[in-house]
Order: structure tokens, then C-alpha cells, then sequence
């Protein structure tokens, strides 16, 4: 899905598995110009190794200064790995499609941006102490870091640009039937769901943090 939305015709995208312990050797990693870290299904402050070791190559991409976009678990993951934290949050799930508010900041980054965006929403867990350097570029009701930045180089997003309404429909029926929810929840994640999400514009502010010349590789 991030590549139908962020893929350009000239450029080649590696991808890798990381929960299955796939990773870009250190040579991979010095040729790409840019890495995107996705969603998941884990909790990006568990213990398990290949969490541990995506920490760790996010710190890598860190000091080395190559854009880093985390999405989701990607955006949790990233902040843990810098010296944030996060956790479950105190509203409970947010699920659906929600209109998060960016700030002055966010318009002196990015050209040609609105100041809201309506993002597909499927998280309990959020950004709860940014890392060090970071800035808060948008917010919502009970998220206060819906978008952070560090410098030029990473960008961090807690919604799912690249989802669309039948597919935040499908994972709402499948977690309230596992019971993750309250069926109350589900009808209003729902209803939610006649908001048309901000494609075009979050896909022009992804591709502004991540081409700037560049060419994209995704893990």
C-alpha cells in the first residue's frame, strides 16, 4: 500500500520483513537515500528481538542523518528508539477516520498543506514523551503528537494515509469480533467512515519529507 502511495515510476523499493528477522545489511543501508517504517500488529515497545534490532537500525538511520518515515507502529517504534516512549493510551482506541489539526510549524515545513487532515485511525497505543529534539507538528482529541519531526530527517505519523475506508471496515469487524472493542465503539468507528480520508494531501506531504531528489527504499 505505501508503495502504490508514495512510488515513483524511476525509483526501485527494497522491502524487508522484519518481524521474520529480515533486515537491510550496513552496505544496503549506506546506498538508501530513504527508509519507511510501517505498521504492525505488535506493540512497538514489546521486548521481542527484532523490535530490539529495529531500535536499533532506526539509530543508525538517526546518526546518520537519511530520511526516516514511521507510520503507525513505525511512528511509536521510532520515538522509543530515540528516547521517547510509548504506551497505551488513556482514551482507548482510536478507530476510524479522525481529523488531526497541523500547527504553524508543520506549514513552515511543508508547502501547500491544509491545516487539518482526516487519516484512518487504527491504534490503543500512542506516542506518550517524545524523544529528545523532536517537534510536534499536528495533533488531535487525546493524541498530542499525531505528527512529530527531528530536524530535516525523520518524520512520524500516528494515522495510516495509505489505508482506505474497506479496509479500516474489515479490521474493525475483525476486532470486534475478537472482542478488542465494545460494539458501541464499532458503530462509532463506523459512522466515522463516511469522512472521505486526505489521501492527496498526505501523500503530498509524505512525498515533500521523503523526494527531495531522492530515491525511496521502504522497509
Amino acid at each position: 500500500m505505501f508503495i502504490d502511495l508514495l512510488k515513483d515510476n524511476d525509483e526501485k523499493w527494497d522491502t524487508f520483513q522484519v518481524e521474520r528477522g529480515e533486515f537491510p545489511t550496513t552496505d544496503q543501508l549506506s546506498d538508501y537515500e530513504a527508509v519507511v517504517i510501517t505498521g504492525s500488529k505488535h506493540d512497538a515497545h514489546g521486548s521481542d528481538c527484532w523490535i530490539q534490532k529495529l531500535k536499533e537500525l532506526c539509530r543508525a538511520i538517526h546518526v546518520r542523518k537519511q530520511k526516516l518515515l514511521g507510520v503507525c507502529f513505525g511512528h511509536q517504534v521510532i520515538a522509543n528508539a530515540l528516547g521517547g516512549k510509548s504506551g497505551r493510551s488513556d482514551v482507548g482506541w482510536k478507530i476510524g477516520i479522525q481529523t488531526i489539526k497541523l500547527n504553524d510549524l508543520a506549514h513552515q515545513k511543508f508547502k501547500n498543506v491544509p491545516s487539518e487532515l482526516d487519516l484512518c485511525k487504527v491504534h490503543q497505543d500512542q506516542v506518550l514523551v517524545l524523544p529528545p529534539c523532536a517537534e510536534v507538528l499536528a495533533q488531535s482529541d487525546g493524541v498530542s503528537a499525531e505528527i512529530f519531526s527531528i530536524g530535516d530527517h525523520v518524520l512520524c505519523v500516528q494515522g495510516h494515509p495509505e489505508f482506505n475506508q474497506n479496509i479500516v471496515d474489515e479490521i474493525i469487524t475483525t476486532r470486534e469480533k475478537a472482542g478488542s472493542f465494545s460494539a458501541e465503539v464499532a458503530t462509532a468507528a463506523r459512522k466515522s467512515l463516511s469522512i472521505e480520508p486526505s489521501r492527496k494531501e498526505s501523500q503530498q506531504l509524505l512525498k515533500q519529507f521523503l523526494k527531495r531528489d531522492l530515491s525511496l527504499n521502504y522497509v
